[in-house]
């Protein structure tokens, strides 16, 4: 790997959103252009056992890509799965590698920065696509809610939301026998004649396939289908209610910027709705402001708050 020489270059720092899915490298400059981004696998040790040594190995490609023209100031990686990570020591074989300043916050707490960017100090972001999690930053104070995966929590999630939808199916036809008008169009969706084939939905195939059908209710609700629209309302409220106790928990005052990230939010805008009506009933006023549509600049962000460039 080359030196990080930084004799007449333009100082850069590398940001990294490393996500279930997939992971993006960019490299930016002080006044926010990108000079360089590179996309890769998956970069969550949720998903992927080898997501340390991968980042690392798709960093160096980056950093020896650049290092001719500009000088590294900082590195800056938002890991989805960051909690399952050794933070001292990754950040210490980071710093060994790559001799530079180095930042490693959950992906979560990047969205919040590239919602913030350099106009908001405190604020709340709601992620949900197909897990969910939430940050509230008030005076440096950082709280999280949700986020533990599906197993333990996430609900208001794209997941969620179908897993949840078909417990009430299940228990709806143990107790009184019927499906809603709703659940036998779910069926039909599906393909399926009976409850027990949502048993191969559920055990037989990874959690994003189960999340993939929450478009279903997305779908349904635009064409006016009431049933479909107060459950993604119901799901809005979920997560407006783990929304207040992040709030709660950093004692934020009453007006906030807020922001949403994630596939399922961003394309439902009942479950917003349900979020936002909860967060004021709560006696909150958030200012939605949608900040960069990257969450990978808020790398950016955050070393500008660090005064790395």
């Amino acid at each position: 790997m080359k030196t990080n020489g930084n004799e007449q270059k333009i100082d850069v720092i590398i940001s990294v959103d490393a996500g279930g899915t997939s992971t993006r490298y960019s490299v930016m400059d002080q006044n926010r252009n990108v000079v360089y981004t590179v996309d890769g696998g998956s970069g969550s040790p949720a998903v992927n056992a080898n997501a340390e040594s991968d980042i690392i190995n798709m960093l160096e490609e980056v950093y020896d890509k650049v290092i001719d023209e500009f000088n590294v100031k900082a590195i800056v990686i938002g890991m989805s799965g960051f909690a399952l990570v050794d933070h001292d020591s990754y950040v210490a074989q980071l710093k060994d590698k790559f001799n530079t300043e180095i930042e490693f916050i959950s992906d979560a707490y990047l969205a919040l920065l590239s919602i913030l960017q350099d106009k908001y100090e405190n604020g709340l972001v709601v992620v949900s696509g197909t897990g969910a999690v939430i940050n509230a930053l008030n005076k440096g104070k950082l709280f999280r809610t949700n986020g533990w995966g599906q197993l333990l929590t996430e609900r208001g999630s794209a997941y969620t939301t179908v897993r949840d939808f078909v417990r009430q199916m299940i228990h709806n036809n143990e107790q009184k026998g019927y499906f809603s008008p709703l659940e036998q169009k779910f069926m039909k969706h599906l393909n399926y004649n009976k409850l027990e084939d949502f048993k191969k939905l559920f055990y037989f195939n990874p959690k994003y396939v189960a999340a993939s059908h929450a478009r279903f209710f997305i779908e349904e609700a635009d064409k006016g289908d009431e049933e479909a629209i107060a459950w993604l309302r119901y799901n809005g409220q979920l997560l407006g209610q783990d929304a207040v106790s992040a709030l709660k928990r950093v004692s934020m005052d009453s007006e906030f910027a807020a922001g949403f990230r994630g596939g399922f939010i961003s394309n439902a805008p009942y479950v917003v709705e349900g979020l936002v009506d909860t967060l004021k009933k709560s006696g909150y006023t958030p200012i939605i402001v949608k900040g960069d549509s990257d969450p990978v600049f808020g790398g950016y962000y955050l070393a500008k708050r660090k005064q790395y460039i």
